[in-house]
C-alpha cells in the first residue's frame, strides 16, 4: 500500500509540471545572444563556458543550450514572450544543474555550500517576433570569501570556517533562491599560515551574517561565533585575516584553553543598530565557554553568575549600552564593561511566551528568533535571584521602560511564576523570592534571555 501511494504521487508531480526542457530551439526564428562586459576591470574574465536558458511566459517550455568559447551564440525560438537567462561558468567540477519540483532547472553548488568557480548571470525578458539580437550583461550572482589565518597554536590539527546562511542552490530564472544552509569552508596549513583560498557562495539576504571559526585541538574544538548586521552582497569580496598574539599574561595558545588572544579582520557593509561599515573580529581570550569575564563590571551588575556555563556571541557597535536601555528591540538588563572598548551584556527579549508547559519551553527557545538574533535561552538560576533583586517586586523602572518602548512587561501581581535553569524551575517576581522544581502539567511564562559580547569598533 505504501508503494503504491508513493508511485501515485510520484506519477501525480510529474503530469502536473509545469516547465518541460528542450535541448534547444524548437522554433523557426533565429535570435542571437551578445555578451557585454560590465566594465574593463573584466576585460580578462572568460564568458564561457555559458549556458542559455530561455522559458516560453505562455506555456513554460524551456529552451536550452549551452556554448563553449569561438562558437556563435545563436538559437531558433517560436513566437512569443521569454525569459532569457544566461550563465557564466557553470563548470562542471562546481555546479549540478537539478531540477525543482516543477521541473524547473536550478544551479546547484555540489561542494559544503561553496564553490571553487564563480558563477555570472543575466536576465532579460524579450518579445520574439522576427530576428533577434539580444545584448546581456552577466553579474556575479555569488560572493568570494577568503580566510587567512597565522600563529595559530601550534597543536591546532584543522580550522573550519562557517558562514551562515547561505543559499544552496540559484534557480534560472533569478528570481528567487532555494533554501539556506551554511557554507563550510576548510583552511589547510601552509608554512605556519591557515588560508582557505578563495571560495564563492550564494548569499542569502538575512539581516544578519553569522560567521563561526572551529579551531580543532585533537581533543576538544573551540568554536567562535560572531553576528554581522546585514547580508553578504553579490559581487564583493570578503576577506578575513588575523592571528593570534598573546594574551596579558603571555598565553599563547599550546594548550586549547589559553589560547591567546585571536583578532579577526574582516571587511562588510553592514547597517541598522549604528553599526560601523569596518570592523574586526575580536576572539577575546580563547574563553568561549561562558561569557562571563566577572569583575563586578562599571554598572555593578557583573561577577553574580560566573560559574554558570552561558553561550556568547559577539556584536561590533559606535558604542556601549547602559543597563536598564533599551538597544535596538533589545532591552540591556545587564551591561559589565571589560575594557574600555567591550562589555559583556545580558539581554531581554520583547516578548514573553504565556501559558508554557515546562517541556515545551526549550523548543520554543530553539525557534525564537529576533531581527535574525537567534541562540536565545532563558534565566539561569542566580540570573533569577539577581533579577528578582533588581526588579524589586515592580517598584523598578524595568516595566516603565518595557512599556514605554512597546515591549511585554513582567507580569508579577498574580503570582505569575518565570521559567529558569532550563526550565528544570520557575521563579516568582513579587513577595518573598521561591526558586522551585517546575510542575509537569503546571504552566508558566518564558522570557528569553541572551548574553552577547559588545565592542566597539
Amino acid at each position: 500500500m505504501f508503494y503504491r501511494i508513493i508511485t501515485f504521487l510520484l506519477v501525480v508531480l510529474s503530469s502536473c509540471s509545469k516547465y518541460t526542457l528542450n535541448d534547444d530551439g524548437e522554433g523557426n526564428i533565429p535570435v542571437s545572444f551578445k555578451l557585454n562586459k560590465e566594465s574593463s576591470e573584466e576585460e580578462n574574465v572568460s564568458m564561457f563556458p555559458a549556458s542559455v536558458y530561455c522559458i516560453n511566459q505562455k506555456n513554460l517550455s524551456i529552451s536550452n543550450k549551452n556554448f563553449n568559447k569561438g562558437e556563435s551564440l545563436t538559437m531558433n525560438l517560436s513566437e512569443g514572450e521569454y525569459s532569457i537567462n544566461l550563465f557564466c561558468g557553470i563548470n562542471k567540477d562546481g555546479f549540478n544543474i537539478e531540477n525543482d519540483i516543477e521541473q524547473k532547472p536550478a544551479i546547484k553548488i555540489k561542494n559544503n555550500g561553496y564553490s571553487d568557480y564563480p558563477l555570472m548571470a543575466a536576465h532579460s525578458v524579450v518579445k520574439i517576433q522576427k530576428a533577434t539580437e539580444v545584448n546581456l550583461t552577466p553579474v556575479y550572482v555569488v560572493s568570494a570569501v577568503e580566510f587567512e589565518l597565522e600563529n595559530i597554536p601550534d597543536n591546532a590539527t584543522g580550522i573550519k570556517a562557517t558562514i551562515s546562511p547561505v543559499f544552496k542552490s540559484y534557480n534560472i530564472d533569478g528570481k528567487e533562491y532555494s533554501e539556506s544552509s551554511s557554507a563550510d569552508i576548510e583552511c589547510v596549513k601552509d608554512n605556519n599560515k591557515w588560508f582557505s583560498g578563495i571560495k564563492y557562495i550564494f548569499p542569502s539576504k538575512s539581516a544578519n551574517t553569522k560567521v563561526s571559526i572551529n579551531i580543532d585541538y585533537g581533543n576538544k574544538t573551540k568554536s567562535y561565533n560572531f553576528t554581522l548586521k546585514n547580508y553578504l552582497e553579490c559581487g564583493k569580496p570578503y576577506r578575513f585575516t588575523g592571528r593570534f598574539t598573546p594574551d596579558e599574561n603571555g598565553n599563547n595558545g599550546g594548550d586549547g584553553e589559553n589560547d591567546g588572544n585571536l583578532d579577526m579582520n574582516g571587511y562588510f557593509c553592514i547597517s541598522g543598530w549604528d553599526m560601523e561599515e569596518e570592523i574586526s573580529l575580536d576572539f577575546g581570550n580563547g574563553n568561549t565557554d561562558d561569557g562571563n569575564d566577572g569583575g563586578g563590571g562599571e554598572d555593578g551588575n557583573g561577577g553574580d553568575d560566573n560559574e554558570e556555563d552561558v553561550d556568547i556571541e559577539t556584536f561590533y557597535v559606535n558604542e556601549i549600552p547602559s543597563a536598564n536601555d533599551v538597544f535596538g528591540p533589545l532591552f540591556i538588563w545587564k551591561s559589565e564593561k571589560i575594557s574600555p572598548i567591550e562589555a559583556i551584556v545580558t539581554v531581554i527579549a520583547p516578548q514573553q511566551f504565556p501559558e508554557t508547559l515546562a517541556s515545551k519551553a526549550m523548543g520554543i527557545l530553539e525557534k525564537y528568533s529576533v531581527d535574525n538574533i537567534t541562540g536565545w535561552r532563558m534565566f539561569t538560576e542566580n540570573e533569577a535571584n539577581k533579577f528578582f533583586s533588581d526588579f524589586k517586586g515592580g517598584n523598578s523602572d524595568i516595566n516603565m521602560i518595557l512599556r514605554n518602548n512597546r515591549f511585554e512587561v513582567f507580569y508579577y501581581e498574580d503570582k505569575e511564576r518565570y521559567l529558569c535553569d532550563n526550565a528544570q524551575k520557575a521563579f516568582n517576581l513579587y513577595g518573598k523570592l521561591t526558586i522551585r522544581k517546575a510542575g509537569e502539567k503546571a504552566k508558566y511564562y518564558l522570557r528569553p534571555v541572551k548574553t552577547m559580547r559588545f565592542i566597539i569598533k
